[in-house]
C-alpha cells in the first residue's frame, strides 16, 4: 500500500492515490507491458504500456512504511510488504537492497482531454478582472479591456510560459516577471508579445546584466497562483499542480519552456556522447519534472552536482563575502531518452535545437538503448501514514511514482 501522495498515471492525469480513494469509482489507468498476467511469474519481454481499467482505489488503514529511494532520484513511500517488480518477478520493498533494480513505466500514459482551465483559474478570469478597480462590485471598463484575452483554456503556449516563469521568472503576491536574454527576447519575440496580449503590456526593463524583464501586476500573479504556482525560494520550487493533470500539449509547452529557460545541450566531443541538462537547487522539482517526462516515456536520471556549502561571493560592494550555498542537481537525459526528447519536447530556441539535433544527425554510432530500469539506493523507515491500494484485475499490477507495483 501508498501514502496518499504517489501519483498514479491514469486518464486525468498524475493523479495521487488518495484522491483516487476519495473519488471512488472506476477510472483508466496505465500499466507497464512487461508486468505479468494475474501477477505472478518473472516479467514479460518488451516495453511500453497498456491502458487497463481499474475497479477502484480504496483506504487500507495506517501502517508502517518504508522510504524507497532509487540512485536515478526516483522515490516512492509504502509498506515494506508491498510487492515491486524487478527483473526476477516480484519482491517486498522492505527486503529490497541497494544496487537491486526495479522496473520502471517504459512507454507514454495517458493524459486529459478537458482543456478547460481549473475552476480557481477561471474564477480570476472572469470574477476577479470583473470587479477589479472599481466599487461595490463593479469593475473598471479598462481593467476588463487590459484582461479581455485572458487565457480560459489550456494550451502549449500557456504550458510555455508556465515552464519559462518557472525557469526564469519570479512570483511575488503583488505581480509576477519574466526575464530573457536580449537574443531569446529577439529571437522568440511571440513570447512577450503572447504575454502582453494576455495580461496588458506590463513594465519592460534592460537589466545591468543585459537582459529584459518583463513585469505585470497583481492580478496575472493571482492567474499563476490559481493554476498551482507558489511564490517560493529556489530552493523550494516544484511543478505547479494543474500541471499534473494538464493535456498533453500543455505538458509538453511546459517542458519546452522549462528546458528552453533553465536547460543546456552538452556535447562531449571525447566521449562522442551529449546529453541533455536541466539544473536546480530544488530536488522536489527535478523529481515532479522526471515524472511528467517519464509519463512521455522519457527516463531522466537526476544527479547530485554539488553538496550545500560556503562559498565567497560578491557582496555588491566590491568585495567578497562568504555565503551560504544550497546543494546543486541536475536532471539528465543522455542516449534514446536524449533522442525522444529532441522528438517530442524540444527547445524553442533554434540555436539549441539545432545543435541537438546536428549531433544526432552526425553522431558515429547509434544511440544507446538505456532499459527502464531503476536502481535502489537506500530503503529506510519512514513511521507510520495512512496508505492506499487499488484494484487491477488484469496484470496487478500499476504504476506508483513511475516504479511498477503489484496492487491488491
Amino acid at each position: 500500500c501508498f501514502v496518499g501522495s504517489t501519483r498514479i498515471p491514469t486518464e486525468r492525469g498524475l493523479v495521487p492515490i488518495e484522491e483516487l480513494a476519495r473519488e471512488g469509482g472506476s477510472f483508466y489507468l496505465v500499466t507497464d507491458n512487461r508486468a505479468p498476467f494475474g501477477g505472478r511469474g518473472a516479467p514479460l519481454p518488451g516495453h511500453g504500456t497498456a491502458v487497463r481499467k481499474a475497479v477502484r482505489a480504496f483506504f487500507t488503514g495506517v501502517k508502517p512504511v518504508v522510504r524507497l529511494r532509487t540512485r536515478e532520484g526516483l522515490e516512492v513511500t509504502l509498506t515494506p510488504d508491498h510487492l515491486l517488480l524487478t527483473p526476477e518477478g516480484y519482491r517486498e520493498a522492505g527486503k529490497l537492497r541497494p544496487g537491486e533494480k526495479i522496473l520502471v513505466q517504459s512507454g507514454e500514459g495517458l493524459f486529459p482531454k478537458e482543456e478547460s482551465l481549473p475552476a480557481q483559474a477561471l474564477a480570476v478570469v472572469h470574477e476577479r478582472v470583473a470587479t477589479a478597480g472599481g466599487r461595490g462590485g463593479r469593475g473598471r471598463a479598462d481593467v476588463r479591456a487590459q484582461y479581455r484575452n485572458l487565457p480560459t483554456r489550456w494550451s502549449r503556449e500557456l504550458g510555455v510560459a508556465l515552464g519559462w516563469l518557472l525557469g526564469d521568472g519570479y512570483l511575488r503576491e503583488d505581480g509576477v516577471g519574466f526575464y530573457f536574454s536580449r537574443k531569446d527576447f529577439a529571437d522568440l519575440a511571440w513570447l512577450p508579445d503572447l504575454l502582453r496580449d494576455w495580461f496588458g503590456q506590463g513594465t519592460l526593463q534592460e537589466t545591468r546584466s543585459d537582459t529584459f524583464h518583463l513585469h505585470f501586476n497583481r492580478i496575472p500573479a493571482e492567474f499563476f497562483q490559481a493554476l498551482g504556482l507558489k511564490a517560493a525560494r529556489a530552493t523550494e520550487k516544484r511543478v505547479p499542480e494543474s500541471l499534473f493533470r494538464a493535456p498533453r500539449e500543455a505538458v509538453v509547452g511546459f517542458l519546452q519552456g522549462l528546458f528552453s529557460a533553465d536547460g543546456s545541450v552538452q556535447i562531449n566531443e571525447k566521449k562522442q556522447d551529449a546529453t541533455i541538462r536541466l539544473a536546480s537547487s530544488s530536488l522536489a522539482l527535478l523529481q515532479d519534472v522526471q515524472l511528467l517526462l517519464l509519463n512521455l516515456g522519457i527516463l531522466g536520471k537526476i544527479h547530485k552536482r554539488r553538496e550545500a556549502a560556503r562559498k565567497a561571493l560578491p557582496d555588491g560592494k566590491g568585495a567578497l563575502r562568504e555565503y551560504p550555498v544550497a546543494p546543486q542537481y541536475e536532471l539528465i537525459l543522455g542516449g534514446e531518452n536524449r533522442d525522444r526528447f529532441a522528438e517530442v519536447v524540444g527547445f524553442l530556441q533554434e540555436e539549441k535545437q539545432s545543435k541537438l539535433l546536428a549531433f544526432l544527425r552526425h553522431r558515429p554510432r547509434g544511440s544507446y538503448r538505456k532499459p527502464f530500469l531503476a536502481t535502489v539506493a537506500s530503503v529506510e523507515p519512514a513511521g507510520e501514514a495512512p496508505v492506499y491500494d487499488l484494484t487491477e484485475p488484469v496484470t496487478h499490477s500499476l504504476i506508483a511514482n513511475g516504479l511498477v507495483a503489484h496492487n491488491c
